[in-house]
């Protein structure tokens, strides 16, 4: 459940927002107005000018599910996730990867760079000798939570169940060949001197790859 909340306020457009908020089953106890919203995919259109009013007072809050959320940016997001929803029972593809368009805060497809700015699947794991262990069950918590901040787990085709099996397809670990990985190593003091140590992985660019073959 989306809680919205705002206490009364000195402007003069309080009453308006209030007027508003009641129109949509909201209850002020004279200090607070509270509004539960349970149907979230098609919020925004009926509550956008409410949020025009009090987007930036102080007092504006929200929480889903009992947990603090950005009030309007929850609601938009909720949204977008419908408007795909909506597009996804016209036939449309819900993506490949996670098999859900807006899951994107942990990559599945490689591409052919790397980028710092991206998180990457094999991102989550450890070094155990020559081998890259894949932390699924971290890769899962990771998109789990953010499915649920940013409502993308509203969606009736979020599926949890299908998700943890996409996961749990991954790789167990990867090898460091330097043809489609590489490791990353960092400067490390250890016993008085600098020494480095493999800390991470990364894959190669396709370019580098082909060039490797070829050669």
């Amino acid at each position: 459940m989306y809680v919205l909340q705002f206490r009364k306020s000195k402007s003069k457009h309080f009453p308006e927002a209030l007027k508003l908020a009641k129109e949509f089953g909201a209850e002020y106890d004279g200090t607070t107005v509270t509004l539960e919203i349970s149907d979230l995919l098609n919020a925004y259109k009926h509550i956008r000018t409410l949020f025009g009013i009090i987007q930036n007072w102080r007092s504006t809050s929200a929480t889903y599910n009992g947990k603090p959320v950005a009030p309007y940016q929850f609601i938009l997001q909720a949204h977008w996730v419908g408007d795909c929803y909506d597009e996804a029972m016209l036939g449309r593809s819900c993506g490949v990867g996670w098999e859900c368009l807006k899951l994107d805060n942990v990559k599945y497809n490689l591409p052919a760079g790397f980028f710092k700015s991206h998180k990457y699947w094999y991102q989550f794991g450890e070094w155990k000798g020559k081998k890259w262990i894949i932390n699924k069950q971290d890769i899962f918590s990771n998109l789990v939570t953010y499915a649920n901040n940013k409502g993308i787990s509203l969606c009736p085709f979020f599926d949890e169940t299908k998700l943890q099996f996409i996961v749990g397809n991954l790789p167990d670990f990867l090898i460091a060949d330097s043809v489609t990985f590489e490791t990353v190593f960092a400067d490390k003091y250890i016993n008085g001197e600098i020494l480095q140590v493999p800390v991470e992985i990364k894959h190669l660019q396709i370019d580098n790859f082909n060039k490797r073959i070829d050669d």
